[in-house]
């Protein structure tokens, strides 16, 4: 199972999302296609978190592992300072054939390994499952909220003073 974000907040608040998710009642139980759904249906990111699990409620355990503590035992990465292997590695043909090779073999921890350190895998190519072949529909990923303030014009009004902006649900006038 592979989840990633573009950061490590973000990659925190979609585990806790998931984590969540799968312990109540919307978890289809399908491991299968929760780990296809994830592995599949959403983009590789730079902060990246790696699961072998054996069932749905192991893998809702340690996603609420991480997300309690980010820094804990569970494996993940945070590739934004440039040390993947993506640029060198994906770029040389019998990569795929390793890991497919490695998919074959159900050496999952070593391609959990390889995602991590920066290889973005084609998974599709490795399921051998039909088009058709169900996924889970999954929680979205997480989207923190933060204020952003908006500085005024140098010079004009409000003196380069921090503005709010304006509140929801009130209207303002127009000029």
């Amino acid at each position: 199972m592979v989840v990633s974000a573009p950061t490590p907040e973000h990659l925190t608040a979609t585990v806790s999302r998931l984590a969540s998710w799968l312990r109540g009642t919307e978890a289809t139980g399908d491991l299968a296609a929760v780990a296809r759904a994830l592995r599949t249906g959403r983009a590789a990111m730079d902060c990246r978190l790696a699961v072998v699990a054996g069932d749905t409620a192991e893998l809702a355990a340690t996603l609420a592992d991480f997300a309690g503590d980010p820094d804990g035992p569970v494996r993940a990465a945070d590739l934004r300072d440039g040390r993947g292997t993506r640029q060198r590695l994906g770029e040389v043909p019998e990569t795929g054939a390793f890991v497919a090779e490695l998919w074959r073999n159900g050496r999952l921890q070593q391609l959990a390994d390889l995602w991590l350190s920066g290889l973005d895998v084609d998974w599709s190519s490795l399921d051998g499952t039909a088009p058709a072949a169900p996924l889970a529909s999954l929680p979205p990923s997480a989207f923190l909220r933060r204020s952003l303030w908006l500085d005024g014009p140098p010079g004009g009004r409000g003196n380069g003073a921090r503005t709010r902006p304006a509140a929801r649900g009130r209207r303002t006038a127009r000029a």
